[in-house]
């Protein structure tokens, strides 16, 4: 799970004290649903099982890379503005130059 802390310089961030944790979470909350999902498919419910089982298994082998890489994804996000917010200070932008360039202030 994650706990808040203060970071040195004063900003508030989140930091992963146990992955394992987090592992475990993500597991109770979807293991049942992935279990549902393969039964509707396979329509056998102890192969359903095992099949959840493998996939959970495998993803348990790679949770730090993957944990480390939905971080890093959200970290890229949070410094770059959404398309909406960009595009939105574009046209600010060459409103402001074009009534700037008409003598008027935009």
């Amino acid at each position: 799970m994650s706990e808040w802390v203060r970071h040195p310089v004063g900003s508030t961030v989140a930091a992963v004290i146990d992955d394992d944790a987090g592992y475990t979470a993500f597991f109770r909350d979807q293991f049942p649903r992935v279990v549902r999902t393969v039964y509707l498919i396979l329509r056998d419910h102890a192969r359903a099982e095992d099949v959840a089982q493998d996939a959970f298994v495998r993803l348990y082998r790679d949770w730090d890379r993957i944990a480390g890489s939905v971080r890093r994804t959200v970290g890229g996000s949070c410094s770059v503005p959404s398309r909406p917010l960009r595009q939105a200070a574009a046209a600010r932008t060459s409103t402001g130059l074009i009534a700037r360039a008409r003598g008027r202030r935009g």
